[in-house]
């Protein structure tokens, strides 16, 4: 639209260079393609209007629509040309350009471009007629609004065409994040189940190992009552190991049992089993049990909630190598949560241990199982709450379970169905 405009449009920057022309302009001026970037009064104006004429630009680069005064220049016939000028703004609405609309002046005196004498001839003062004469800022406002409009036409189009290409490239950053991300998680479950698999194997062969001779030894020495007894002994505490061992893989697997689960005031529960976390303690090790004095009522399984607190209770104690202390908390967050925390004095865990630390049969001490946390992990996943690990090097180590509290007008329509909406637990390291 602006090479298109019927009117001489020039647009010049702050120092008076060309930044645009129109086809109309170059015919009138007499000039080629090459003229952006040149100075407009040393192509258009003679030698001594030239500083006159770069003071009237940067003039109207401050002055209000229709406030700046015109130039006046000649075109490639010699007729005069008067220029209207018009500050425009960039982004920030600050001036950094003008645009001159030019139009022929009929009765304007020829100057000869580069004399230092020549003055455009004064115009005339009579009142031109109406009727026989168009009003010569018609074409010049025509030409400002199409340019204009163009302008705003292009900004849009730029800024439609930006838009639309950020947006592109973060939605395909986003599905190239999410396939890795599910690629990734595929590798780290095949990775837990072969290790899954590799500690069932390791556990069960031993298991076995003992059970089986323990009858090869019974049916061997069928006359010894004595014996028989002792390796009949031995053959059960193997298979109630291997009953245990289930029972803790089947509390880790995806689809936790939850018709078991109970709306309890979980702090008198933990205040019930200070004996037994003594007794696994030891007398060498400072245990501080803490419970909130008001109710804290959450929808666990009893079961499940004792044998977690164990575990963790066990894996404090062996970490801090049966020395120092142990602090098992209850706490009512600000949230309205539960928080469940065992932290240990014990020399803490580096980073590859703390993201590996709820995996199962994943273990540091050769004598450990390795469920202890994968335990406590399956306990928050049951109860719709969320397992977090805390640790550093040498300061010892935090494990915390979040609970959702239990309303009371959740207890009648909850205790009996098992079922919650809760979304799955994260670990949080």
């Amino acid at each position: 639209m602006f090479d298109a405009a019927s009117g001489a449009l020039v647009v010049v920057d702050a120092d008076g260079r060309i930044r645009q022309a129109n086809r109309t302009a170059l015919i009138m001026l007499g000039r080629g393609e090459g003229v952006t970037g040149s100075d407009f009064a040393d192509l258009f104006l003679p030698l001594d209007r030239r500083t006159e004429g770069r003071q009237a630009l940067r003039a109207a680069l401050n002055a209000d629509d229709g406030e700046a005064a015109p130039i006046e220049t000649v075109d490639a016939d010699g007729a005069g040309i008067r220029w209207t000028l018009t500050p425009l703004a960039d982004e920030a609405d600050r001036p950094d350009a003008v645009l001159l609309a030019g139009a022929p002046l009929a009765d304007i005196a020829p100057m000869e471009t580069g004399s230092e004498t020549a003055e455009p001839a004064p115009l005339s003062d009579a009142p031109e007629d109406d009727a026989g004469q168009d009003d010569p800022r018609d074409p010049v406002a025509e030409a400002l609004q199409t340019a204009q409009a163009d302008f705003a036409r292009r900004e849009s189009e730029i800024l439609a065409a930006h838009n639309q290409a950020l947006l592109d490239t973060v939605a395909e950053a986003a599905r190239a994040e999410q396939a890795v991300r599910a690629e990734l998680e595929a590798e780290r479950r095949m990775a837990n189940v072969g290790r899954l698999a590799g500690g069932v194997t390791h556990d069960f062969n031993a298991l076995l190992g003992v059970m089986t001779s323990a009858l090869d030894m019974m049916l061997r020495h069928a006359d010894e009552p004595e014996r028989i007894r002792r390796l009949g002994q031995a053959a059960l505490a193997a298979g109630q190991r291997g009953e245990r061992l289930t029972r803790r893989l089947s509390a880790f697997s995806q689809d936790e049992d939850r018709t078991n689960l109970q709306r309890l005031d979980v702090g008198i529960f933990l205040a019930g089993l200070e004996t037994k976390l003594r007794l696994l303690s030891g007398p060498s090790i400072d245990l501080m049990i803490e419970t909130p004095a008001q109710p804290a009522f959450a929808r666990i399984d009893p079961a499940a909630f004792e044998a977690a607190v164990l575990a963790l209770t066990r894996n404090a104690v062996e970490a801090s190598n049966g020395v120092g202390s142990v602090a098992v908390r209850l706490a009512m967050m600000a949230d309205d949560s539960l928080r469940l925390s065992v932290r240990d004095s014990g020399p803490g865990m580096d980073a590859d241990t703390l993201r590996r630390a709820a995996e199962p049969f994943f273990t540091t001490r050769p004598d450990a199982a390795g469920l202890g946390l994968s335990q406590a992990f399956a306990f928050a996943r049951q109860s719709s709450g969320a397992l977090a690990i805390d640790s550093t090097p040498g300061e010892g180590a935090e494990v915390s379970v979040t609970l959702p509290r239990a309303e009371q007008q959740d207890a009648d329509a909850s205790e009996n169905t098992g079922q919650t909406d809760e979304p799955a637990p994260e670990i949080v390291s």
